[in-house]
């Protein structure tokens, strides 16, 4: 009788394709790890940059922007816990700003009171920053749009 060693007959292991369940985990530990640091560094670099922009009368930021080949500076500005924006030298008064961002969307007219367009109804936190959509129309049209940050007002006692 012949005698058979183990090696005549192996004992193949079909291949299989990869094991998606630990690839899967994996990705969904390292997205995990990438949120729990984003955030922190993301809000560092938002204190950062309000720390360095410039201030205005009312302590928000101020951009230059261009209208129609005029130089403007405008003052995305806090009136108390709502967005105001003021403009140097004056946008024409029956100019509307439509601001938007997770507080809402709203249109800011003219307020001859307080010299300044606005504020917004929405009750807006003057220390949290913010991206806010501006758009400056006239007469229904467009005369300049543009993404920009409320910084927050500094909180004292704040050093670098």
């Amino acid at each position: 009788m012949p005698q058979h060693s183990v090696a005549d007959n192996p004992n193949l292991i079909p291949p299989s394709g990869p094991n998606w369940r630990l690839i899967g985990g994996i990705v969904l530990g390292l997205l995990i790890i990438g949120v729990i640091i984003a955030v922190p560094v993301s809000l560092k670099w938002q204190e950062e940059q309000a720390a360095h922009v410039e201030r205005g009368k009312m302590m928000g930021a101020v951009y230059p922007v261009s209208i129609n080949g005029q130089h403007y500076q405008l003052e995305l500005g806090w009136a108390n816990n709502h967005l105001a924006v003021l403009s140097e030298p004056a946008l024409p008064e029956d100019a509307v700003i439509e601001l938007s961002g997770d507080f809402g969307k709203e249109n800011l007219s003219w307020s001859p009171e307080y010299a300044f367009f606005g504020p917004t109804q929405a009750d807006v936190d003057p220390f949290g920053h913010r991206p806010v959509e501006i758009r400056i129309a006239q007469n229904g049209k467009t005369l300049w749009s543009g993404k920009r940050w409320a910084w927050g007002i500094p909180q004292s006692g704040h050093h670098h």
